[in-house]
């Protein structure tokens, strides 16, 4: 749970990362190519998605890796936050705000200092990072192998109506789920102008999204496990599926894109199956035809 709590306090961190701006410092925004911050340089925030952050100069914000790990030589006056990646701390480096390390370690060196809590949660994993860390790989295979088999067991067989669904229907389902994670996204985004009402709306709403996006990644995992466990049992079929997308997860940048391209199928796959009740039960919904009077006689 406390792993869970991080991501969230991450994306919420990166969402209102704007209001830093005002800052005289200039921000830093790299993607997969890894950011130098050179001694005497000073910068306010420093974001890397799938590289590493090397901090020898300052930083007056601060300093958030995803996928990679963040080296500190010199000094971060805000947060150093590294998700799926390790936070390493050099001679004499300071942190004037909280550290966090989910999904590796923490290395402090002689002299180093942190102003905040230091928090690492070894068995979170972002898929698609570059380092593999033992613990953190297991958790996400125990977290896939869970989930998967939770959902096997409450609905088999509309799981396996929805794994049908998936195959037959596969960029009809893209389509309802890119559509889908839209109209959640403006739903939580109109949440705060409800007051003091927020907390009993947001709630639903992420139920209902968390719900199904479990049970559509179930069925996907299902869906891939018939291709490669067709002739075994049914349990044997969602097990494979499931570790051979946690297989391609683990991968470095790839299992990022893996993990985006299976998600929006397995969000539209339930409502486009009914929540498995048959495999065309939204367009057959939509194309129901009134029914016709007999002619008068």
């Amino acid at each position: 749970m406390k792993s869970l709590a991080l991501c969230v306090f991450v994306s919420l961190l990166i969402s209102t990362s704007a209001k830093l701006r005002a800052q005289q410092a200039e921000d830093r925004l790299q993607f997969g190519r890894n950011l130098q911050v050179e001694p005497g340089q000073i910068l306010g925030d420093a974001v890397c998605f799938f590289c590493s952050i090397r901090v020898r100069g300052t930083l007056t914000g601060d300093a958030v890796a995803f996928g990679d790990d963040i080296e500190v030589e010199g000094v971060v006056a805000g947060d150093a936050i590294a998700v799926g990646g390790a936070v390493k701390l050099g001679p004499g480096a300071k942190v004037g705000g909280e550290l966090v390390a989910a999904g590796g370690p923490v290395e402090k060196g002689p002299l180093s200092a942190v102003g905040g809590e230091v928090t690492v949660a070894r068995w979170f994993y972002l898929p698609g990072q570059w380092k593999v860390f033992t613990p953190g790989a297991l958790g996400l295979l125990v977290f896939n192998l869970a989930l998967v088999s939770i959902c096997y067991s409450i609905a088999r067989r509309r799981l396996e109506v929805m794994a049908e669904s998936a195959r037959e229907l596969a960029w009809f389902a893209t389509l309802a789920g890119f559509t889908l994670v839209v109209i959640f996204y403006l739903l939580l985004a109109v949440t705060p102008s409800f007051g003091r009402f927020t907390g009993v709306w947001v709630w639903p709403v992420l139920v209902t999204f968390l719900v199904t996006f479990a049970f559509g990644y179930s069925s996907i995992c299902f869906a891939i496990g018939r291709r490669i466990a067709s002739k075994k049992g049914s349990w044997a079929v969602v097990l494979s599926g499931a570790g051979l997308v946690t297989a391609a997860e683990l991968i470095p940048i790839a299992g990022f894109v893996a993990l985006s391209i299976s998600a929006l199928p397995a969000m539209g796959v339930a409502p486009l199956s009914g929540f498995g009740k048959a495999t065309d039960w939204l367009p057959k919904l939509f194309s129901r035809q009134p029914p016709v009077s007999p002619p008068a006689s």
